[in-house]
């Protein structure tokens, strides 16, 4: 999988919500009573409504006619009136049981008609009202018994009236009011037992209307606020219940307005604040119950504010900030639940500041950090539970850092390192539950520092290293659970380094080594799983090295191998459970190698070796017959 498609797959999958918030709240109108005329206005004489009552009409401009009503037992909702200017005639109402929603009034000016409401038993939701521009009517109330949704009124450019207002059940969203230029009016707000999103409101320039909020039961959420500059304003709050999201706000440079925040219950991500020099703000944060996600901060050049930080419960992703060089700030950092992801931060030079992490109990990925050379900030990390993945980081030259590293709990990848000298930093390790591949690293000359390696549970890929000259590294390898393939590496000329292999269940593929010229190292190899391909591999003359091997469990195909004479290193070989091909091989003259071969089990294929008698091939085919061979058989273009 593409890294930047398996970044996305592990975003997607933690617990943030990118998407408009919204409160539990219903946006349909409850049924109950409805006035749509000025006469259903003059019909309603009473001081009470035990139900919900919804105005909805084009033509009323005011409400004058409800001056008699007091009460509402259900919800108040005043919606689509395309002419109404006023709400004056609810001037009485001081109880409203359920939610007042005022949405889509394009004529609304104001919310003086509601002076005498005091008590609002659900929510509160003003929306979509393009001429608002102030709640000043709302100034009795005190409490809301569910969420606060102010939200696409585009005039609006303050919310003070809500000064009185001190206790809300559920949510705070004040989203997308493009006028908005300050908080001031939600000063009575200690606490919220829902969250809070200040969202896509493009004029705001300061939260200082929030200076009394101290605790924050759900999530807090500042995204897309063009002309934000910093937090100030949030000086009191200390703990949010849920995830911290600071996204997208094009001008935010600090986070100092965190600075009391010691208690992070989800995940905090920090993501494309395009200003951002400091996380300075979060000094006080010492734990984080979620996931930490910093992410293309393009001129964030540490993590300075992060150096109280001790546990992260879940995941640390550090991705994309191109102009950071440090991970210093994060050195009081010792444990990490999940990942540990730092990849395409173009001018980090080092890892330290991880230097306290012992374990990875999840997947550690070092990817596309194109400044660093070392991982010496990781010296002190034993195991990593999950993959371990080391890829394009060109000006890498060693591996040290991870010489504590005993084991490995999936795939292991190195792939890209181009500046990748030896593999001494994994001198210790010893267990290794998964795949292991090599792959692309130029000046890699040899595999020294696999020492420790005795039996792998996966497989191994070593492909296109330009450099590697020898397998030795691989001494003590005994088996590998998996697939052995060696591709396309130029310089390689032998493979003494497995020369303790013993059993390779899922097959043994030597392809593309051109400079490869004997496979004698595989001395010890008796047992083969699945197929043994040989093939491309242009110097390798015999096949001398594989005398212990006496059964293959798979097919066998000898192809294009230009310098190959013969196959005598088969010479103890006995059954084939699938197909031989034997075929394009320019050099082969002799097939005497496999005369103790008794069966094959697929078909029979030999064909194209321009050297190789055509007797010998029908000599090999009728003894194989003869022993009961019934398969299909292609004898073609070999010598006459």
């Amino acid at each position: 999988m593409d890294h930047r498609a398996l970044v996305a797959l592990l975003i997607g999958m933690l617990c943030w919500s990118v998407g408009p918030v919204q409160a539990a709240e219903s946006n349909k109108p409850a049924e109950g009573l409805v006035i749509d005329s000025a006469a259903d206005l003059r019909a309603l004489t009473s001081q009470s409504v035990a139900g919900h009552l919804l105005v909805q009409s084009d033509q009323l401009e005011t409400l004058h006619g409800l001056e008699r009503l007091e009460y509402i037992g259900g919800d108040l909702s005043i919606e689509h009136c395309d002419s109404l200017q006023s709400l004056a005639g609810l001037n009485h109402v001081k109880r409203i049981g359920g939610s007042l929603r005022i949405r889509r009034n394009p004529q609304l000016v104001d919310l003086d008609g509601l002076r005498s409401l005091e008590e609002l038993g659900g929510s509160l939701i003003i929306e979509r009202n393009d001429a608002l521009v102030g709640l000043r009517g709302l100034r009795q109330i005190s409490r809301v018994g569910g969420s606060l949704r102010i939200q696409f009124n585009r005039r609006l450019a303050h919310i003070d009236g809500l000064e009185r207002l001190e206790a809300i059940e559920g949510q705070v969203l004040v989203v997308g009011n493009g006028s908005l230029k300050s908080l001031v009016g939600l000063e009575g707000i200690k606490r919220l037992k829902g969250g809070l999103a200040i969202e896509r409101n493009r004029a705001l320039q300061a939260l200082g209307g929030l200076r009394r909020l101290e605790d924050v039961g759900d999530f807090l959420r500042i995204k897309r606020n063009r002309v934000l500059v910093e937090l100030a304003g949030l000086e009191q709050l200390k703990r949010v219940a849920g995830n911290v999201l600071v996204i997208g706000n094009a001008r935010l440079e600090r986070l100092a307005g965190l600075g009391s925040l010691s208690q992070i219950g989800g995940s905090l991500r920090v993501e494309k604040n395009d200003a951002l020099v400091s996380l300075a703000g979060l000094v006080k944060c010492e734990s984080i119950g979620g996931d930490l996600l910093i992410q293309a901060n393009n001129v964030l050049p540490n993590l300075e504010g992060l150096a109280g930080l001790a546990r992260i419960e879940g995941i640390l992703l550090i991705i994309g900030n191109s102009a950071l060089q440090s991970l210093a700030d994060l050195r009081r950092l010792d444990y990490i639940g999940g990942d540990l992801l730092v990849i395409d931060n173009g001018a980090l030079l080092s890892l330290e500041g991880l230097h306290r992490l012992s374990r990875i109990r999840g997947n550690l990925s070092i990817f596309g950090n194109g400044a660093l050379t070392d991982l010496v900030g990781l010296r002190r990390l034993g195991a990593v539970d999950g993959f371990l993945r080391i890829e394009n980081n060109p000006s890498l030259t060693t591996l040290e850092g991870l010489h504590k590293m005993e084991s490995v709990g999936g795939k292991l990848t190195l792939v890209g390192n181009g500046s990748l000298v030896d593999l001494q930093g994994l001198r210790r390790l010893a267990d290794l539950k998964s795949d292991l591949l090599i792959q692309s690293n130029g000046i890699l000359q040899n595999l020294a520092g696999l020492g420790r390696l005795e039996r792998m549970e996966g497989g191994i890929l070593l492909q296109k290293n330009g450099s590697l000259t020898s397998v030795e590294g691989l001494h003590r390898l005994s088996t590998v659970g998996g697939k052995l393939a060696i591709v396309g590496n130029g310089s390689l000329v032998d493979l003494q380094g497995l020369r303790r292999l013993e059993i390779v269940e899922d097959g043994l593929l030597l392809e593309g080594n051109k400079a490869l010229a004997s496979v004698a190292g595989l001395g010890s190899l008796s047992r083969l799983g699945g197929d043994l391909i040989i093939r491309h591999n242009n110097a390798l003359k015999t096949l001398s090295g594989l005398y212990a091997l006496k059964v293959v469990l798979g097919n066998l195909l000898l192809e294009r191998n230009g310098a190959l004479v013969d196959v005598a290193g088969l010479g103890e070989l006995r059954s084939i459970e699938g197909h031989l091909f034997v075929q394009f091989n320019e050099k082969l003259q002799s097939l005497a190698g496999l005369a103790k071969l008794e069966k094959v089990g697929g078909r029979l294929g030999i064909r194209a070796n321009r050297n190789l008698p055509s007797s010998a091939a029908q000599a090999l085919a009728e003894r194989l017959i003869a022993g009961g061979f019934t398969g299909e058989i292609r004898i073609e273009a070999n010598q006459p």
